[in-house]
């Protein structure tokens, strides 16, 4: 993730201990673990990038994410 990238949103996830989603508004998700030394990407299938809230599922096996025009995604297994 460039260190000029516009964060949008925080989301920790209280189901796994350590794990933090940001989006970013031109450069989509990323997320990292207690263990993770950088942050990583979570942008497979995402055609618009510019991610503007977050949201997970009360399970937490799910995040979703707004878009600016792009509608909104599901990313995650749900199970």
């Amino acid at each position: 993730m460039a260190p000029e990238t516009t964060i949008t949103d925080i989301e920790v996830d209280p189901h796994h201990e350590g794990t933090v989603y940001l989006a970013s508004l031109t450069s989509g998700v990323f997320y990292k673990t207690g263990e993770d030394q950088q942050w990583t990407a979570f942008n497979k299938g995402l055609i618009i990038r510019t991610a503007v809230d977050l949201a997970l599922s009360a399970d937490g096996s799910v995040l979703y994410l707004a878009t600016d025009g792009g509608g909104v995604y599901r990313l995650g297994s749900g199970e």
